[in-house]
């Protein structure tokens, strides 16, 4: 379950699900419920604020408190790492997590693999061959969006609901990644890692126990929750350590950048990202303090 659990946050932490490329809807969050993760970044007078998402939400209405409200409202911009109600950038990634012509997904993936997940699929009402023309990552992040996807989830998270309103108000939305960015990070650890994922895919209610575990303590604000994970850093599987250098370290370096370009420009951000990328070993949070910037919780 340890294991298993892992290879969930990865998802639903650090990437967008699966079944954005295909559809997304409106969703109304009125009542107020959540503390989440937010802080205010400050150095030489400018500052902005950095906030950690989960990528897959409830049905349920929420709204964040007053400071982290007034944060956003204050901001002339908002920053996402990809803007899901984007048609174009969605499309892009949907490519990117294709074989090319020729290739196909039987010609990476092992029958270790093939044997695990099938009967998982089977209890979803999916077929393997349905995506024979994707990517064992993109195969990987569907199976779980469709265990954790049911009446009470959907695969929207908090990132969204900023999206959503950003988009009423006509504020700025800034994207950090592009599509090619986020397709490989999906991809990230080639098919030794990818088939490693779907060998220890976990069944439908391990998923949805992990999930609810990291949705709870991101609504409450729960901090430590995330400050004690290791997140594979320091695992004895290379493909593994290798993974985490591709999804989280590497990307957090070039969203770091940025960030500090953006406190530099004077001008007002209200960042959202997957809170494996604020906190953790090599989080937003560490790396910012780090260099120099006072960081204090909202």
């Amino acid at each position: 379950m340890k294991k298993h659990k892992k290879l969930i946050i990865f998802l639903i932490l650090f990437l967008i699900p699966a079944s954005l490329v295909a559809v997304y809807n409106i969703k109304k969050y009125t009542k107020p419920k959540a503390k989440g993760i937010f802080y205010k970044v400050e150095k030489d007078g400018n500052y902005l604020y950095l906030g950690g998402t989960i990528h897959i939400g409830k049905n349920e209405p929420f709204k964040f408190s007053k400071a982290i409200e007034n944060a956003y409202t204050e901001s002339t911009a908002l920053v996402v790492e990809s803007d899901i109600t984007d048609i174009s950038t969605m499309y892009k990634f949907g490519k990117d997590v294709t074989y090319p012509k020729g290739d196909n997904l039987y010609n990476h993936i092992t029958p270790a693999a093939k044997n695990h997940i099938e009967p998982i699929m089977q209890k979803l009402n999916l077929k393997v061959d349905t995506y024979r023309n994707d990517t064992l990552g993109y195969l990987y992040a569907t199976i779980l969006d469709n265990e954790l996807l049911s009446d009470n989830t959907t695969s929207y998270g908090f990132d969204y609901y900023f999206l959503k309103r950003a988009k009423e108000n006509n504020k700025e939305i800034v994207a950090l990644e592009d599509a090619k960015t986020q397709a490989n990070a999906l991809n990230a650890g080639g098919d030794a890692y990818q088939n490693y994922q779907l060998e220890n895919m976990p069944y439908p209610d391990d998923a949805k126990k992990a999930f609810d575990a990291e949705y709870t303590a991101i609504l409450n604000g729960d901090v430590s929750n995330f400050e004690k994970t290791d997140l594979g850093k320091n695992s004895n599987n290379k493909a593994v350590r290798d993974y985490y250098n591709s999804l989280i370290l590497q990307r957090n370096i070039k969203m770091c950048n940025k960030i500090e370009n953006y406190i530099a420009s004077g001008k007002k951000y209200f960042i959202v990202v997957g809170t494996g990328h604020v906190l953790g070993p090599d989080g937003l949070v560490k790396m910012l303090k780090k260099d120099g910037f006072v960081v204090t919780r909202l």
